[in-house]
């Protein structure tokens, strides 16, 4: 099976760890970038990718095509160059 690999910063329970998140090919691209990146997080989950890291959680930051999204308790937002985020997690 192909496979896309995507990066998640896990800031909050592995100091900023990265884990490596093997998205099955035919999973991305087939809706706009916030059904990716929930498909991302889908992958990131022990449950479906079982790794000796913490699962992908709120706070984490997947790594999209150059781009940066915190996860929230509901979605994601699009961090700006330079925004650091371990430790910290803004309001929705």
């Amino acid at each position: 099976m192909k496979t896309v690999t995507f990066e998640v910063e896990l800031n909050m329970f592995a100091q900023g760890a990265i884990r490596k998140v093997e998205v099955p090919a035919h999973e991305i691209g087939t809706h706009n970038y916030t059904g990716d990146l929930e498909t991302i997080y889908k992958w990131g989950q022990n449950e479906f990718q079982p790794m000796d890291l913490p699962s992908a959680s709120m706070g984490d930051v997947i790594r999209y095509y150059g781009e940066r999204y915190l996860i929230l308790a509901t979605g994601f937002r699009k961090l700006a160059e330079g925004d650091i985020t371990v430790g910290f997690i803004p309001p929705n």
